[in-house]
Formats: C-alpha cells, sequence, structure tokens
C-alpha cells in the first residue's frame, strides 16, 4: 500500500500498524523528517522500523540521528532494498 502525501502516511500507518515503512525524505504536504516525528511520538506506531528513501546527498549516519532506522538512496537497488527488509523485519 501506499500514500501519496505525510498526513496520508500517519493516517495508514496509524489505521495498519505496518511491520515496516519506506518513507520518502521529499513529499508534498509535510515532508518525511515531519512525518518520522509524529510516527515515533505515537504509541501505535513508535516501535515501527523506519527506512528513509531519498535523493538526498546525506551520509547513513545523518538519517540514523533522525530516527530512522536506516536508509536507501535513489535510485533504489532491488538487491539493497531486499537486505534493508530482511535486516529489520
Amino acid at each position: 500500500m501506499a500514500a501519496y502525501h505525510g498526513r496520508g502516511a500517519i493516517e495508514m500507518a496509524q489505521q495498519y500498524q505496518p511491520d515496516l515503512i519506506l518513507l520518502d525524505i521529499m513529499m508534498p504536504e509535510m515532508d518525511g523528517m515531519e512525518v518520522l516525528k509524529r510516527l515515533r511520538n505515537n504509541p501505535k506506531t513508535r516501535e515501527t522500523p523506519i527506512i528513509a528513501v531519498t535523493g538526498m546527498d546525506r551520509n547513513r549516519e545523518y538519517f540514523l540521528s533522525a530516527g530512522f532506522d536506516d536508509w536507501l538512496g535513489k535510485p533504489i537497488e532491488l538487491e539493497k532494498l531486499e537486505e534493508v527488509i530482511r535486516r529489520h523485519i
């Protein structure tokens, strides 16, 4: 399932409580950093692994220190995506 903006991502995460969230950083209405903060502050989603998906020129430590569990750079390589998902589920 997919949400196309930050508010929708928060609503879907609360409703469906997924095993893992792939969260884009650049989204309309609310960016991924704000969505991350709101999900981490919600008891229903606080422990859900959240993976940053971005084309931003940042390193892994930047996203880990922000509260993400991991990150994937764009374009996403299928092998890397599978590795990250296995590591967190």
